[in-house]
């Protein structure tokens, strides 16, 4: 979940930077360099973003796997107590 944070973090932070180059640094506006910075370091905060919400969902479907494992331990856990109660009568 912190992946996702940071990639949400930055994206607004680019934006403005990128807002400010354009608008505010130069009266002809950024230059070609600049703009295409931005549109690489856009594409990079958009990429991150999506690994970031796959390696969430990853972790979701990883949680859900452990608890089922949990639950499966838990049940046999019983059974082996009630296997040994039997054997002890």
């Amino acid at each position: 979940m912190s992946t996702g944070c940071c990639a949400k973090k930055w994206l607004p932070f680019l934006v403005v930077v990128g807002a400010f180059l354009l608008f505010g640094c130069a009266p002809k506006g950024a230059s070609k360099e600049i703009l295409s910075s931005l549109e690489q370091a856009k594409l990079s905060a958009e990429s991150a973003e999506s690994k970031a919400k796959a390696i969430e969902s990853q972790r979701i479907e990883l949680e859900l796997k452990k608890a089922d494992k949990i639950a499966k331990v838990t049940s046999l856990e019983v059974q082996l107590s009630e296997l040994k109660a039997k054997k002890k009568k």
